[in-house]
């Protein structure tokens, strides 16, 4: 699987964001991608407030036919991250199209962080699902930092994890350490993009990566506008001790959960 990840910063404005999107897909087509992944609410920008309302769309938008019709035209699968607007709830949403065009999952953040609780829903669902690149699963941002957020993915068959974050500072360093680990218990792919730069409201801190099953990065660790290319092969695990999924004992792991408000 050849990966382009937009480690890319994006503004207000969902035009010229599309625009960027399409001209992104563009090259990785001219680098033989099978994919490409943009970072959380690339097309409206990661600023909370009014911008959200404003540039909160449904799938029907022209700006998702727009992305589902230059998937198609180039061959590639896309996963884009955007205010989802449903009846009167908008929700930090994930959708992957494939090289087709068409929608195979989209994905509402369940794991919300900080102030997103006050102008988003809770997703109710994490999903995986077939596609051209294997079985995937989608998360957003916070949701890499519950670990049984990546496990269930796992467990229901997921060999791919694709996360897209608006990682900002002060916690520059927690990423990078997560998405390693939670390839290496999962035995699972980590495909993982995040915004550079700053705006209004928060200082990004890009490190984008590519981590495989056995947690090895693919690409080197940058906090710069780029786009980050790297291959993922088919890794089989031969050290039956290194597959965890096939040790744990869920029997063990019951607690008593308080209800998070």
């Amino acid at each position: 699987m050849n990966i382009c990840i937009a480690q890319y910063p994006s503004n207000n404005s969902l035009n010229e964001n599309l625009t960027t999107a399409k001209n992104v897909i563009k090259k990785a087509k001219e680098k033989s991608c099978d994919l490409v992944v943009f970072p959380e609410l690339f097309l409206s920008g990661y600023l909370l407030g009014e911008n959200l309302k404003t540039n909160s769309i449904n799938l029907k938008h022209f700006a998702i036919k727009e992305l589902k019709h230059i998937c198609a035209e180039c061959n590639i699968a896309c996963v884009v991250g955007f205010p989802r607007k449903e009846k009167n709830l908008i929700y930090n949403s994930a959708c992957f199209i494939e090289k087709t065009g068409e929608i195979l999952d989209v994905y509402d953040k369940t794991h919300l962080f900080g102030d997103e609780k006050l102008y988003f829903a809770k997703g109710q669902k994490l999903k995986t699902f077939d596609s051209s690149l294997g079985k995937i699963g989608l998360l957003i941002c916070y949701d890499i930092e519950i670990p049984e957020a990546s496990r269930t993915l796992a467990i229901n068959g997921a060999t791919t994890i694709i996360c897209i974050s608006a990682n900002m500072k002060p916690y520059d360093d927690l990423h990078k350490k997560f998405i390693e680990i939670r390839a290496l218990e999962n035995t699972a792919n980590i495909i993982y993009c995040n915004y550079v730069g700053k705006n209004e409201q928060f200082s990004f801190v890009g490190r984008s990566n590519i981590i495989t099953n056995e947690g090895e990065t693919v690409c080197k660790y940058s906090k710069t506008k780029k786009l980050i290319f790297g291959t993922l092969l088919e890794k089989t695990i031969e050290d039956e001790n290194m597959i965890y999924l096939n040790n744990i004992r869920p029997e063990l792991y019951e607690y008593n959960q308080k209800e998070n408000k």
